[in-house]
């Protein structure tokens, strides 16, 4: 091919082919970074929308709440433990939240899957991407730096549990284990007001409509 482009055109013809074959990749290059400069502007918005509020298990009031704070911190709970936790307290909690949005018109869908023991809450926003809150328990090796020693008979894998938050981008690795029901719900409804501020702030990144 290069051999008949040069006896017929010389040089400037095969110069001429190469940028033509090469121009769809350019396309496709130049379309690529657009791509990828849209995609880290949304992740910049979301990481400052997520950084919004602090999460709800740093702050709080009540007599003893420092104490509670302070008591989940050390403790490093069993798997049947977290199990219960999240299928009553944070059930519970969420069953309250999801009870006041339906009260306002939202359509909510919340769901127990008792194998995997995750409670699920869905928030609905037509057109826009659904708010998930979630609840897993995690399985980690209890820590070296437990203090003080662990009684481990009945647990001689070395194993506890955390009852971990799960976004719809993902897990935060936060454990809101231990937290009572309206530290829960506030937790809940913080998560809720970042992603609807990142749906506002992200709303903005398209060009906008003129208002009549």
């Amino acid at each position: 091919m290069a051999a008949a482009l040069l006896l017929a055109g010389g040089l400037g013809a095969l110069q001429a082919a190469s940028i033509a074959s090469a121009l769809p990749f350019a396309v496709i290059m130049l379309l690529s970074c657009w791509g990828l400069y849209q995609a880290l502007k949304i992740e910049l918005v979301r990481h400052e929308s997520l950084q919004h509020h602090m999460n709800a298990g740093r702050h709080g009031k009540g007599v003893g709440f420092w104490q509670t704070r302070l008591r989940r911190m050390v403790r490093f709970p069993k798997d049947s433990e977290v199990r219960a936790f999240i299928e009553e307290s944070v059930m519970g909690a969420m069953t309250a939240v999801k009870d006041e949005l339906e009260s306002h018109g939202w359509n909510i869908t919340l769901v127990f899957d008792e194998s995997n023991c995750r409670a699920r809450l869905d928030v609905e926003h037509s057109g826009k991407m659904d708010f998930v809150y979630e609840v897993r328990p995690r399985r980690y090796a209890i820590p070296a730096f437990a203090f003080p020693e662990i009684e481990t008979v009945d647990r001689p894998e070395g194993k506890y549990a955390r009852a971990e938050v799960f976004l719809r981008e993902g897990g935060k690795a936060y454990d809101i284990y231990g937290y009572e029901k309206d530290l829960i719900i506030s937790d809940i409804v913080d998560q809720f007001e970042k992603h609807r501020h990142f749906l506002h702030v992200s709303s903005g990144l398209a060009p906008a409509m003129p208002v009549d």
